[in-house]
């Protein structure tokens, strides 16, 4: 039979292995996970658009087209307006009949539901040709966002501008690499002065 001394050296050899073999798998394991680390990034894309010179121009030339669709409407206003400034004059001199009134109440609520209906229809399009105009810089941006991003090696860019983003590491931001590869000037740092 064999001595409480071999078996307490044997149970703490195996002891010892056990133990290297775990601290073994756990380094191998830490290893895998921080290899397999997501690295995430963020910029302020709101921000950003609001600083290039192709935003802007698409910006003013949608405005201008904006304004000739309003004159244009506005005209069409004034002449519903006039329309109904007769009627009302008519009316209060009593040279309408009550079958005539009721007409020209009708035709004045087609009119007004016409209107309606068209101002919805130049907001679509304002918001149609915005959406063209700025397709190929959104595409663009979204190009140069994926290049720094993979030149930084980051799994994901978040927009700090949408309020999904609770808190962010001001390391992690990307925006002054993609200004700087969109050629814009970068943003001054400021400094906090402290009392």
């Amino acid at each position: 039979m064999p001595s409480a001394t071999f078996i307490y050296s044997k149970r703490r050899q195996k002891m010892k292995k056990l133990i290297r073999n775990s601290v073994f798998t756990l380094a191998l394991l830490g290893t895998s996970l921080m290899a397999n680390a997501q690295k995430i990034g963020y910029l302020n894309s709101a921000a950003l658009l609001s600083q290039m010179e192709e935003v802007k121009q698409a910006d003013t030339q949608l405005e201008t087209y904006q304004k000739q669709l309003q004159k244009q409407f506005q005209s069409k206003v004034e002449t519903f307006q006039k329309k109904y400034e007769e009627v009302a004059k008519k009316e209060k001199a009593g040279l309408l009949t009550k079958a005539q009134l009721e007409a020209e109440a009708k035709k004045m609520q087609d009119d007004q539901q016409s209107l309606a209906a068209e101002e919805q229809t130049l907001a679509k399009q304002v918001q149609e040709k915005r959406e063209k105009e700025l397709q190929p810089i959104l595409e663009k941006v979204n190009k140069i966002i994926a290049d720094v991003a993979k030149e930084k090696g980051y799994n994901y860019v978040m927009d700090s501008s949408t309020p999904v983003l609770l808190y962010a590491d001001e390391s992690m931001d990307l925006s002054e690499a993609v200004k700087a590869k969109l050629g814009i000037a970068p943003t001054p740092k400021t400094e906090i002065k402290k009392n």
